[in-house]
């Protein structure tokens, strides 16, 4: 196997690893937003905390994103 080869499949790989996390990202958004309209048109307070916590998790979501990027 040669170099070129080698580095092509581990680039693939860590464009795998990029995507799957951008999926991931985008689905905890969804459930975000989702919770977010029920949290307002219910006026859930309680529900809009949850909300207000998982921005944590997004953050979180991002940076690990965005350092995969760098790193790719």
């Amino acid at each position: 196997m040669s170099l070129q080869q080698h580095t092509s499949r581990e680039f693939e790989a860590e464009l795998q690893a990029v995507r799957s996390r951008l999926l991931d990202m985008g689905r905890h958004i969804d459930e975000v937003l989702d919770a977010c309209g029920r949290a307002l048109s219910n006026h859930d307070v309680s529900l809009a905390n949850q909300v207000i916590l998982s921005d944590r998790e997004t953050d979180s979501m991002e940076l690990e994103i965005d350092h995969l990027c760098l790193e790719t």
